[in-house]
């Protein structure tokens, strides 16, 4: 197996929030792609959401994460 490092396009920014108070469209897809990803039968439980923080961060975040009992 060969690795090869390449560069990536940067990723372009976008704000969360319009100026009109309503969530921007572009970031609305993205959390539903997200959600499709981590949840099942259109629900996340806590081993779900822990999935999705490690997935971010890659720090092993279990269903028992002080930051997953704050979501629930």
């Amino acid at each position: 197996m060969t690795v090869y490092k390449r560069e990536t396009p940067p990723i372009q920014k976008a704000d969360l929030i319009l100026e009109n108070g309503e969530l921007n469209p572009k970031v609305e897809k993205i959390f539903k792609e997200w959600f499709k990803i981590y949840s099942s039968d259109n629900k996340m439980t806590p081993e779900h959401v822990g999935n999705f923080i490690h997935s971010c961060t890659g720090d092993m975040c279990k269903s028992d994460d002080q930051r997953v009992k704050q979501v629930f």
